[in-house]
């Protein structure tokens, strides 16, 4: 079980509160178990449940009644918090051998499930299941190839061009630029360009090329995002001022990227 969110917690209102409002659940935890059960915190803000001569459904229902308790807030001084929780679920075969491994997996399995339950949208429980193995090697591989593809040159930018249909447009749009460019009366209807939008691309050695949607997510959670924005930007800056000094024009072309907020 993790605690959702409690980084703003010690943020915002300092370690002490933090440590009491851990206090504060592990009492309720205690209150909520079987005596033969064990509640120990594993650390920060995760705590570790081991039911015994439990089953899935009967931890699943265990799992729901921890969940509901939370939606009763937590007094600490005169403030009241309301927390909610992750939990994942795992069950372990009480035949097979408790060596440090095994333990370390059911660990691991529980800690995936945990956060299926977080992505899921938190204050919710999840069952582990075999995919999730799966899918958190794939996660980590596309983890590891990103950051090669930074290294070795595979992201790149591809650009969509952006066109005035009008003369209409085109003296609105020069006046949002204060371009000194005047159109003439007999000027041509032909659309024209006046920009481009930078957009990435993913050249993968194995896979193709990769839309942003396959992998900017993944980006944004690992903090990658950040260089692979300066690279395109700076990329995008260089090409720009290239086709400037090849198609003079006023306006200039210009060229629009996209940025996350971090």
């Amino acid at each position: 079980m993790d605690l959702d969110n409690f980084k703003v917690i010690n943020d915002s209102l300092g370690h002490k509160a933090g440590d009491r409002i851990l206090v504060a659940v592990s009492k309720r935890m205690k209150a909520l178990l079987r005596p033969e059960d064990t509640v120990a915190r594993l650390g920060g803000d995760e705590f570790i449940f081991l039911l015994e001569d439990t089953g899935t459904q009967e931890a699943v229902r265990i799992a729901e009644r921890i969940i509901e308790s939370f939606r009763k807030s937590f007094v600490l001084g005169e403030r009241r918090l309301v927390i909610t929780v992750s939990i994942g679920i795992v069950t372990g075969d009480a035949t097979a051998s408790v060596n440090g491994k095994y333990a370390a997996d059911l660990l691991r399995n529980a800690d995936l499930a945990m956060y299926k339950a977080k992505h899921s949208g938190k204050a919710r429980h999840a069952v582990f299941e075999e995919t999730m193995n799966t899918r958190a090697l794939e996660h980590l591989e596309m983890e590891h190839g990103l950051r090669r593809a930074l290294e070795r040159g595979e992201l790149k930018v591809h650009y969509q061009p952006q066109m005035l249909l009008g003369d209409a447009n085109l003296q609105a749009y020069l006046r949002s630029r204060r371009s000194s460019a005047i159109v003439s009366p007999k000027a041509s209807h032909k659309p024209r360009m006046v920009g481009f939008e930078a957009l990435v691309r993913w050249e993968h050695p194995e896979r193709s090329l990769l839309l942003p949607e396959e992998f900017v997510p993944l980006a944004e959670e690992t903090g990658l995002i950040v260089p692979i924005g300066e690279m395109v930007l700076e990329e995008a800056c260089r090409q720009t001022m290239e086709w400037q000094r090849r198609f003079a024009g006023d306006p200039p072309l210009s060229v629009y990227v996209n940025l996350s907020a971090k």
